[in-house]
């Protein structure tokens, strides 16, 4: 029954040594699985022969700016205002006609 105990104790330990070890060895931070952009497909199924525009806005997460960001992921910080007031740029996206679609990237 010792001898029993003995083994269980060792088979445990070499485990818990071998997690260790996996555990230990470089790892990527979780930042590095999510990609910067992320392609968003938009479908224009409206029937309507009227421009579609898209706006992508956000929070930039790493500083609170608000911004907007471009068809191919880059963001843009929005302007600070100002006296007289600052105008708003122009953020807007082309979209797809009708019966078409188009990928935008958004940024993570």
């Amino acid at each position: 029954m010792l001898g029993t105990r003995k083994l269980l104790a060792v088979l445990a330990a070499a485990a818990i040594f071998a997690t260790g070890f996996t555990a230990a060895g470089p790892a990527a931070p979780a930042e590095a699985a999510v990609p910067t952009t992320i392609p968003l497909t938009i479908t224009n199924s409206s029937g309507r022969t009227d421009p579609v525009y898209i706006y992508n806005l956000g929070t930039l997460l790493t500083t609170g700016q608000q911004g907007w960001a471009d068809a191919n992921g880059t963001f843009h910080a929005w302007p600070a205002g100002g006296n007289p007031p600052t105008p708003a740029p122009d953020a807007s996206i082309a979209g797809p006609a009708n019966g078409q679609s188009k990928t935008i990237r958004m940024p993570k």
